[in-house]
């Protein structure tokens, strides 16, 4: 391999930087609603400069962005990786392979033992999925680092804040720099990197950069398709060369894509003008609401009142003049409250809509809905929100699961591919099978059973309308769509042996029958002749 240039890798480093800084004040603003600040976009912080005043935590006045983001992770949870169902599986472009019982039992196995290993403690995915989620409702991006754990993977949402990424010519990520902070501890933990000349506290900069090798080979199993190396920024100077990684380790999720950028929009971004917009009207609220629950008074000039006590049950000498006219009185602003309040109120419902809440406040706002009014509702969301989530699973989830099989594959822990499916070069395709695209599905299955139901009262008049239909194709989409398990499907040599041994008994019982008829029509003709007719 050609040997790493670091200034040069530092120079092209600060090119995707000033790429991404026309983002960066965006995402802070959207790190502040909805993260607190706990994301910092702006690298002159670690200058020691400080933040404006104007994007810190303290001049936020509505939780709103914050709980419609961590409800907006919620919905994207349940609808791409819930937990009570497998949402994906394998299969091939090749119709033959797909009807081999032994590469369907090898997909499967695979498809059992990625869940399993995904889903155990060891691997955090949960926590940090639901982290990326986050992250990609606020920002429109979300990073999931997947590393060999020794026994299956270890998930890690990474910061948007650390990542800068760069597209290939078919716009897709393929390479990325991330600019992180370590200790001295945690350098030499997870580098082996000495850091001379700090304390144990100190923290040092680090730039990881991922890139396409341009001398990797197609099918060689040695043959790494990126490269990695680890620098000190601070030091320039080369720490590790790890030799790279034979898939890429980092899983980009993005939301809707910016047209010439790396990076996408989300919830957060699209909608920050409406909750920079709440977020004015809600302090002017709470300015209005304190001056009517603790009113200015308004009182003469006189010295008597300036130690005037305003509490309750108190006496005021001189409140009311001798007509009996108060001259010590509240001051009422100007401005409707009711309104400003209701106005508010719809400006958060159109936050609550780019976050998907109103896909979940469906039943609970309309109880009296029936469930065919429901499932029509959450079918023309769902129509609204598919091309987003599509590409979720489409480019996020498919990187993610093909650094999954690698690592898998490589630790040994997946069963051997099938001949057939190793002469095809092991190709495959992931399947999604979440609740968003389960509903296709479902239109399918209740088309096939609207049809039966329609047809089958004419088959009693005339049979010959079944013929119409391949009922052992719609026995076999119908497992499929509802994720019948393979060990209840019985295979083709098996549907076949079955069917030659009725075939048989059929056969036997129509010459047993026929047996029967020759013997009973000889017993009649004896008896004919013994009397003689």
């Amino acid at each position: 391999m050609a040997d790493i240039d670091v200034k040069y890798t530092i120079d092209k480093f600060r090119k995707v930087e000033n790429v991404r800084a026309q983002y960066d004040p965006i995402w802070q603003q959207c790190a502040v609603f909805m993260f607190q600040g706990s994301a910092v976009f702006y690298s002159n912080y670690n200058k020691g400069e400080n933040p404006p005043s104007q994007l810190t935590a303290e001049n936020v006045f509505t939780d709103k962005p914050r709980t419609a983001n961590q409800r907006f992770a919620s919905i994207l949870y349940g609808l791409l990786t819930p937990d009570n169902q497998k949402w994906h599986y394998f299969a091939t472009d090749n119709a033959m392979l797909n009807k081999s019982r032994r590469v369907t039992e090898f997909f499967q196995q695979v498809n059992d033992i990625i869940f399993r290993l995904r889903y155990s403690p060891a691997g955090s995915f949960k926590r940090n999925m639901l982290a990326t989620y986050l992250s990609v409702g606020a920002f429109g991006n979300g990073i999931m680092y997947i590393k060999d754990n020794g026994v299956g993977c270890k998930y890690i949402n990474i910061s948007l804040s650390e990542c800068y990424l760069m597209e290939n010519e078919d716009k897709q990520i393929d390479s990325a720099f991330r600019k992180f902070k370590l200790n001295k501890r945690q350098a030499k933990s997870m580098l082996g990197y000495e850091v001379a000349g700090i304390n144990d506290d100190d923290e040092v900069t680090i730039l990881h950069y991922v890139f396409s090798n341009d001398e990797y080979v197609p099918y060689n199993p040695l043959s790494k398709r990126f490269r990695s190396v680890y620098i000190d920024y601070d030091k320039e100077k080369l720490i590790l060369e790890d030799g790279g990684y034979y898939t890429f380790p980092y899983a980009v999720f993005r939301y809707l894509p910016s047209e010439n950028s790396p990076y996408a929009d989300g919830p957060g971004t699209l909608s920050l003008p409406a909750i920079k917009m709440l977020n004015q009207m809600e302090k002017a609220n709470i300015k209005q609401a304190h001056n009517i629950t603790e009113p200015a008074v308004l009182v003469p000039s006189d010295n008597q009142f300036r130690k005037m006590a305003i509490k309750p049950n108190a006496v005021i000498r001189g409140g009311v003049n001798r007509e009996g006219k108060a001259v010590v009185q509240t001051f009422s602003p100007a401005g409707n409250l009711p309104i400003a309040i209701e106005y508010s109120d719809r400006i958060g419902a159109a936050i609550d809509s780019a976050f998907l809440v109103d896909l979940m406040q469906l039943l609970r706002e309309n109880p009296q809905m029936t469930a065919t009014e429901v499932i029509e509702k959450a079918r023309e969301k769902s129509i609204l929100i598919s091309p987003a989530l599509a590409l979720l699973q489409d480019e996020g989830f498919t990187m993610m699961i093909e650094r999954e099989i690698d690592i898998l594959s490589r630790q040994g822990l997946l069963p051997p591919m099938p001949d057939e499916l190793i002469e095809a070069r092991g190709e495959y395709r992931i399947i999604f099978d979440a609740p968003m695209t389960r509903g296709q599905d479902n239109e399918k299955l209740s088309g096939i059973n609207l049809t039966l139901q329609q047809v089958l009262p004419y088959a009693q008049i005339d049979q010959g309308v079944l013929d119409v239909f391949n009922f052992e194709e719609i026995a076999k989409i119908s497992s499929r769509i509802n994720n019948a398990p393979i060990e209840i499907i019985r295979s083709d040599e098996q549907i076949n042996a079955i069917r030659q041994q009725r075939a048989q008994a059929a056969q036997a019982e129509a010459q047993a029958a026929q047996i029967a008829e020759m013997a009973s029509a000889r017993k009649d003709l004896a008896i004919a002749q013994e009397k003689g007719l």
